[in-house]
């Protein structure tokens, strides 16, 4: 069973975007089947891709298709739903990428650099 952490700000289409919160918007949809990380994994920008991938999933789901979602707004409340699903099979959906530092397997929720090389650069 995945989750959805909490977001801090809205994502989407003229919204705040911010990185960790878009991190976790395109994680979530890619892991039931709704974005397309493309050749170099997530990046932790508000993309029209994204943007795009947030609209289609709205309007599958009968939800208002305005491209955003907002913390605890209808959209965040589905995906959390969609990823509770026991039918999920999240080990198939997840992506595995090589870090472009140490060449670890990851699911590129920091874009091409694994979360050990992450934390490094970042402490």
């Amino acid at each position: 069973m995945q989750y959805l952490p909490r977001l801090r700000r809205s994502v989407g289409h003229q919204q705040q975007n911010r990185p960790d919160d878009v991190l976790r918007v395109k994680t979530a949809l890619n892991q039931i089947g709704h974005y397309d990380v493309g050749k170099y994994g997530l990046g932790t920008g508000a993309d029209e891709t994204l943007v795009s991938a947030i609209r289609q999933y709205q309007r599958q789901r009968g939800l208002k298709a305005d491209g955003q979602m907002h913390p605890g707004g209808p959209t965040e409340r589905d995906i959390e739903s969609a990823l509770q699903d026991p039918k999920l099979d999240i080990a198939t959906r997840t992506p595995t990428y090589r870090c472009i530092i140490c060449g670890a397997p990851h699911a590129g929720l920091h874009g091409r650099i694994c979360p050990q090389c992450w934390g490094k650069l970042n402490s």
